[in-house]
């Protein structure tokens, strides 16, 4: 038998897979780092545990998802760099509610139903 090359350091930290999990259940928990590498098998340090011993197809690398955010977006020469102004506005449409809803809404969205009535208060004096 050849031997195998080890997949990761001691140093590094990885995540280990549960043996059963639910569906909605996160696989893996980590992460640990390994404090000691015997070809396959890796030690790792779990705190509040101890020393744990693991083989390699059970570990996966840990990405640390700070080391993503410290990297700078390229900018690439054609793109604009002035940002493009945007407009907000609210339609000028009626909403229509239904009157078997009329009551939901009263209920669960009185600032909406608010915000109808003032409009068309503001605009019946405006036409008078």
């Amino acid at each position: 038998m050849g031997s195998t090359a080890s997949l990761f350091n001691v140093g590094d930290r990885v995540r280990v897979r549960k043996h059963q999990t639910t569906e909605l259940e996160e696989p893996y928990v980590g992460p640990y780092e390994i404090i000691e590498s015997k070809g396959p098998v890796y030690t790792l340090q779990i705190p509040g545990y101890g020393p744990y011993t693991v083989h390699h197809n059970r570990t996966k690398k840990f990405c640390d998802i700070e080391s993503f955010s410290k990297i700078e977006p390229k900018t690439y020469p054609d793109e604009d760099t002035e940002e493009q102004e945007t407009s907000i506005r609210r339609s000028s449409r009626p909403i229509r509610i239904p009157p078997g809803n009329l009551e939901f809404v009263k209920k669960c969205l009185s600032s909406f139903l608010c915000r109808e009535l003032c409009r068309k208060h503001v605009t019946e004096h405006s036409r008078t």
